[in-house]
């Protein structure tokens, strides 16, 4: 039996050293040699692929995070030219509205304007209303004229210690004396808002052979005493008669672009050069002091000049 176990032994120990040497390939075993390669040959086979597609896979993955990195740099360098060119557009905008400012402030240098910010918008019941960041402690006071751009834009209708509510002029509380700039009319009207239903303005109480027409401006008129004369309003776009024949309407454009204040003055009182009761040498854009016609070219660098 022992002998019979030896045999065995010796027979496994020769087989398994002939394969390795014919896996090694130092010895040549055709029929061993055909036995490796028929199952060594696929089992290697199978394990190159699975190398291949680990090598592969891993090539994938740092393809993809170097992808990834690159496609995060590029968004974080998005990101930061678009704050880039938010804040030039938002600086050049804000420039323009100061330049805008101090143009009126250039022109109306007899008018005492207390420059202010709008900090909240759409307020009362009516949504026709703001509030400015000036008050008592500003001087300040109910009734005073709020002006945006070139022209009027609002009345200061509640003070507080150190802020104001402002009525924009497109309420339909709104009631400002007016008349028509040019020379040859004179036509005095009341000017009123509309609230949401529109961007003009209304210009009422006119006498039925009142001189005005298209393209002419209006100022305020001073009659009263409430608010004081010369400040520009608007210009005239359509004009009818009313329903019962007896009176004349237009339609005002406000000078003021009302759906975007930001930054305003408030007009706390009139200097010694100040327009008198009849308007003579109120400053309209673009228009002659004293006829409220389009300037010459000469004229136009000086149209807006208040004169004494």
């Amino acid at each position: 039996m022992k002998k019979q176990e030896l045999l065995i032994v010796l027979a496994v120990l020769m087989c398994v050293a002939m394969t390795a040497l014919a896996i090694q390939q130092r010895a040549r075993f055709p029929l061993v040699n055909r036995m490796v390669a028929a199952v060594v040959g696929p089992v290697n086979g199978t394990m190159l692929k699975l190398h291949d597609s680990l090598v592969n896979m891993e090539e994938n993955n740092r393809s993809k995070a170097s992808l990834q990195a690159e496609n995060l740099a590029l968004k974080r360098q998005l990101d930061q030219l678009t704050g880039a060119a938010f804040r030039i557009e938002n600086l050049e905008a804000e420039n323009a509205l100061l330049n805008k400012l101090v143009g009126y402030k250039d022109a109306h240098q007899e008018q005492k304007l207390l420059p202010a910010r709008v900090i909240a918008l759409n307020m009362g019941e009516l949504r026709d209303a703001c509030l400015v960041d000036k008050g008592h402690e500003d001087g300040v006071q109910q009734g005073m004229l709020i002006i945006a751009g070139s022209g009027l834009a609002g009345v200061v209708d509640e003070v507080y210690p150190s802020s104001s509510r402002m009525m924009i002029i497109s309420s339909s509380r709104t009631r400002i004396g007016a008349r028509v700039l040019r020379a040859e009319s004179r036509a005095v009207g009341v000017v009123t808002g509309r609230s949401l239903t529109g961007a003009t303005l209304k210009l009422q109480y006119l006498p039925r052979e009142a001189d005005i027409k298209e393209g002419d401006s209006i100022v305020t008129s001073g009659v009263g005493g409430k608010y004081p004369p010369g400040i520009y309003i608007g210009t005239v776009g359509k004009v009818e008669v009313d329903a019962g024949g007896l009176q004349k309407l237009a339609q005002v454009t406000p000078a003021a672009n009302l759906t975007s204040l930001e930054k305003v003055f408030i007009l706390v009182g009139l200097g010694p050069k100040a327009t008198d009761m009849t308007g003579q040498g109120t400053a309209v854009p673009g228009k002659d002091a004293t006829t409220g016609k389009a300037a010459s070219a000469p004229d136009q660098a000086t149209a807006g000049t208040v004169q004494p």
